[in-house]
C-alpha cells in the first residue's frame, strides 16, 4: 500500500502505520493521538485494496464501540467508498476495488462467543491501554495487567491455533496455558526491542 495519496491530512506516524506491509501493527499513543482514526483508514484500504475481505474490529465494551470507534469510522469513511451497512448486525459494507463489497463488523469483547467462530482477514483492537481494567472484570481476567482484553484474545488465539506471545509487566502475572510469556513494558523501547528478537528466535 506505499505511494497511495490520501484524502486525509495525516501525521507522520499514521502514515507508516496506515501503509505498513506489516502482518502485525500496534499504534500506542496517550488520547487524542489519532489511533482510531488510523486503525479506521488502514481499514478502508484494505478492505478496498482486497476485494471481499472482511474485518473485524473489537473494543472492550458495547458502548464504547459504537460511541467511539463505530462513530469515528463512519465519520471519515469516504463517501465513494461506502457500500452499503446492516445495523441491525452492526456490519458496514466497503467497497472494494472491483466494485464489489468487503465486511466490516463491529464487536465487542464482552461477549466473545459471538466471534469466536467468525473467519476474518484481519483483526483490529481499539482500545487507549489494556492495563486499565479493573481486578475481576470477567471470566478469564488473570489480573489487571494480564486485561480484560488479553486474557480473552489470547484464549480466542490459541483456540484458533495461532502462536501467542504475552506482554506482562508484574513478575507474578498469569498468562493463559499455552502462550509464551515475557516480562516487559510497552512504553520501554529497549525492553520491546528484546522481546521482539526472543519471539522471533523461538520460531
Amino acid at each position: 500500500m506505499e505511494n497511495l495519496q490520501f484524502p486525509w491530512k495525516l501525521l507522520p506516524k499514521q502514515e507508516e502505520f496506515i501503509t505498513s506491509r506489516a502482518a502485525k501493527l500496534a499504534y500506542v499513543g496517550g488520547f487524542g493521538s489519532g489511533k482510531t482514526v488510523s486503525l479506521a483508514i488502514r481499514t478502508f484500504l484494505l478492505c478496498n485494496h482486497i476485494p471481499r475481505n472482511r474485518i473485524i474490529i473489537l473494543r472492550r465494551t458495547y458502548r464504547e464501540l459504537m460511541d467511539s470507534t463505530y462513530r469515528t469510522f463512519m465519520e471519515w469513511l469516504p463517501p465513494d467508498l461506502y457500500y452499503d451497512e446492516k445495523k441491525s448486525d452492526n456490519i458496514v459494507y466497503v467497497r472494494d476495488q472491483n466494485g464489489t463489497a468487503s465486511e466490516v463488523l463491529f464487536r465487542s469483547l464482552n461477549n466473545p462467543e459471538k466471534f469466536k467462530s467468525v473467519e476474518v482477514g484481519g483483526v483490529g483492537i481499539d482500545e487507549q491501554g489494556l492495563g486499565h481494567f479493573p481486578r475481576g472484570a470477567g471470566k478469564g481476567t488473570q489480573d489487571e495487567h494480564s486485561g480484560f482484553i488479553g486474557a480473552r484474545l489470547c484464549a480466542t488465539l490459541l483456540d484458533h491455533g495461532v502462536e501467542v506471545h504475552a506482554l506482562v509487566r508484574r513478575p507474578d502475572a498469569v498468562v493463559p496455558a499455552g502462550a509464551v510469556r515475557h516480562q516487559g513494558d510497552v512504553c520501554d523501547v529497549a525492553s520491546l526491542r528484546h522481546i521482539v528478537a526472543r519471539a522471533a528466535g523461538q520460531r
